[in-house]
Parts: structure tokens; sequence; C-alpha cells
């Protein structure tokens, strides 16, 4: 099931300094989602 079919946001609470586009290595934030993905059905 998707998460848009339970209903479900991701939100972020960001420092209001955060720059609008910051850099990040995707490979390392789709481990971060899977985990949470992991810790959430488990």
């Amino acid at each position: 099931m998707r998460a848009a079919e339970k209903r479900l946001e991701l939100l972020l609470d960001a420092a209001a300094d955060l720059p609008a586009q910051v850099v990040g290595d995707s490979t390392r934030l789709r481990q971060v989602l899977s985990t949470i993905n992991l810790l959430s059905t488990g």
C-alpha cells in the first residue's frame, strides 16, 4: 500500500536559516527513508 493510500504525509521541521536548496546524496536519503519504512512496519 502506498503512502497516499494510507493518507500519510512527510513533514519536515527545518531551521529558518536553512538554504532553500541543499546538496545531498540520493542513495543515503533512500536508505534513511527505507529504514523509516522498516521501523514503521515492524
